[in-house]
């Protein structure tokens, strides 16, 4: 394994820990239940360079306990539930080379319940789930070819395909 800097892997991962139970103490101190973080790092343009993208939403709190809601009422069951069921489906990008694999978890969303479209490096989803859409942007690590866009869903994974812009 590669030593990358003060600490090496075990001290970087130590750190993301650390991090991360600071992220929740803030979060507990600000009365918050949830968080969401998107990025990129590294070089996403160059097929050599190493980058990526991330995303991660954080919640807090336990299902079936009750939590204070914005209004000062408390949430109960059913309406918990509802809140529980909005949150992000798990997206994974891999660059494949020649072509960019981009899948999503969707359970119980048919293939007509989907829209797709790219710009330059960039993947436009809206799902369409019992009358409330779902968006998101996905960024791409290369330029792709909007024609050769390839989807298939099977057991509520969906699974896009581009072939690489040269």
């Amino acid at each position: 394994m590669k030593n990358d800097g003060a600490g090496g892997i075990l001290g970087n991962i130590l750190r993301g820990i650390n991090e991360m139970v600071d992220l929740v103490q803030k979060m507990d101190s600000e009365g918050k239940t949830e968080i969401n973080r998107t990025g990129t790092f590294g070089n996403l343009t160059d097929r050599k360079g190493l980058g990526g993208c991330y995303g991660f939403t954080l919640k807090t709190g336990l299902p079936g306990k009750k939590l204070p809601s914005a209004r000062g009422t408390v949430q109960t069951g059913a309406q918990q539930d509802i809140a529980f069921k909005n949150s992000e489906p798990v997206i994974d990008v891999f660059d494949e080379g020649n072509f960019v694999r981009v899948v999503v978890e969707i359970p119980a969303v048919s293939d007509e319940d989907i829209v797709l479209h790219n710009k330059e490096n960039i993947l436009y989803l809206t799902v369409w789930a019992k009358d409330d859409p779902f968006n998101k942007s996905i960024a791409l690590p290369h330029r792709v070819k909007p024609d050769t866009m390839r989807k298939s869903i099977r057991n509520g994974i969906l699974e896009v395909l581009f072939d690489v812009q040269d």
